[in-house]
């Protein structure tokens, strides 16, 4: 395993430099037939993901699992983290956090003050995922879409429609990304 990490060719995925990135990009667009594929919103992702590409000779089905436990992980600590801070910040308790996978809303919030978030989340950039969890905790504060619930979620993060457009381009792609899987 260790001559394998120590084999990968890196460079700036940012600027398509990183043959591994590229080659992942690739084969995951092919995968899914595709023009591009992989979005992967920082540095140390790519670079975690690339070791694992290289470590392990794989077919599609398996990568595709590999990759699906992988954001699973991610998710499990980003997003929670980020309900945890944005839940301080507007002085409001979840009483559990979890993580599910939707068909069509990217998260909950029930009356018992149960908050759940879709796993894929952590494929979009930070800002729309900061966004999906402050809609999710404001709704602690205001069961509904009110001009109260726009506002309060509009202090947190004054650019969310921003994150909504994002969303209603991009939904679809992150959404179909595993299904099957």
């Amino acid at each position: 395993m260790l001559e394998s990490v120590l084999s990968v060719q890196t460079g700036d995925e940012r600027h398509h430099q990183c043959s591994t990135t590229n080659q992942l990009r690739e084969r995951v667009a092919d995968m899914f037939g595709m023009e591009d594929a992989v979005f992967l919103p920082s540095g140390s992702m790519c670079n975690q993901i690339a070791i694992a590409v290289h470590t392990k000779k794989m077919g599609a089905h398996d990568l595709r699992k590999v990759l699906k436990a992988w954001f699973i992980r991610e998710a499990e600590t980003l997003v929670t983290n980020r309900t945890r801070y944005f839940a301080d910040c507007l002085d409001v308790e979840p009483s559990k956090i979890q993580l599910r996978q939707y068909r069509a809303m990217w998260g909950r919030c029930n009356s018992r003050h149960e908050i759940a978030h879709d796993w894929r989340i952590v494929m979009a950039p930070d800002p729309v995922i900061d966004y999906l969890v402050i809609h999710e905790l404001c709704h602690l504060a205001y069961f509904d879409h009110s001009p109260h619930f726009w506002r309060l979620v509009g202090s947190l993060q004054p650019t969310y429609e921003e994150s909504k457009a994002w969303l209603r381009s991009n939904a679809h792609w992150i959404k179909q990304t595993f299904e099957g899987c």
